[in-house]
């Protein structure tokens, strides 16, 4: 499958633990709008025209064919003028979401699982012919009947769609863009370089383009008063010790 066919397969969902919307846009003058997912969680596509992110005093492009793994933040998205855009906005809602973040958080390595335990980030991701696949699959779920058989078909799949994203996210097994990356995929980049490669956050955050104030603002947001040495000493114990007993 193709992204075309992903574009021209689209089809609208709306439950009470999920809903699947998409929005065309050609503003008429340079504007912009806000997705919101405070107090929620969701996923967002852009699959028209490269768009442009506010992310606090930062801007970021949001490519076509990326998207982005949010929970509880408000993505403000810059438009120009004459461009058409498109977006989907997957919204995860009510006990459903509570049992997602649970899994999230519960799968993730300890070393990272304060950003996720937060309940506060945005991700960037690229599609891939598995996610594109996941995301047909989902839209061509029969909804017009609301049973208990529905619920565990539509839960089954997007449970497997955050699998697939978060893996990708995990793993940065994607060529990573510095003017696309949000604050939170650098700051989990930069950790992950540490532990993995044993060299200081210095060192790591030169890669990502990262300050050092920016990094200890997360940080101390994250692990209130935990110091940083000590946690990245603790950890990377913990990690030493994981490979030694898989050796």
């Amino acid at each position: 499958m193709v992204i075309k066919n992903y574009v021209n397969f689209e089809k609208e969902i709306d439950t009470d633990w999920i809903s699947i919307q998409h929005f065309e846009l050609q503003p008429k003058s340079g504007e912009g709008c806000d997705v919101d997912f405070r107090g929620g969680m969701g996923i967002l596509i852009n699959i028209g025209n490269i768009l442009v992110v506010k992310s606090g005093k930062r801007k970021i492009i949001f490519p076509p064919k990326n998207g982005y793994l949010v929970s509880n933040e408000n993505i403000k998205l810059v438009t120009t003028s004459g461009k058409y855009y498109k977006i989907t906005v997957i919204l995860i809602k009510n006990f459903f979401m509570k049992e997602v973040r649970k899994k999230i958080t519960d799968s993730v390595n300890p070393c990272y699982s304060h950003i996720f335990r937060s309940n506060r980030y945005v991700f960037d991701f690229p599609l891939n012919i598995d996610i594109l696949t996941i995301l047909e699959d989902l839209y061509k779920t029969d909804t017009r009947i609301n049973t208990g058989m529905l619920r565990f078909e539509l839960e089954t799949k997007a449970l497997y769609l955050i699998f697939l994203i978060l893996r990708k996210i995990i793993n940065l097994d994607y060529k990573y863009i510095e003017p696309a990356a949000t604050k939170y995929t650098k700051y989990y980049s930069t950790l992950k370089f540490v532990f993995e490669n044993m060299i200081p956050v210095e060192e790591s955050l030169l890669l990502y383009n990262m300050t050092m104030r920016d990094f200890d603002a997360m940080f101390k947001k994250y692990m209130k008063n935990t110091i940083l040495k000590e946690f990245i000493d603790e950890n990377i114990r913990y990690i030493t010790k994981d490979t030694e007993l898989n050796e």
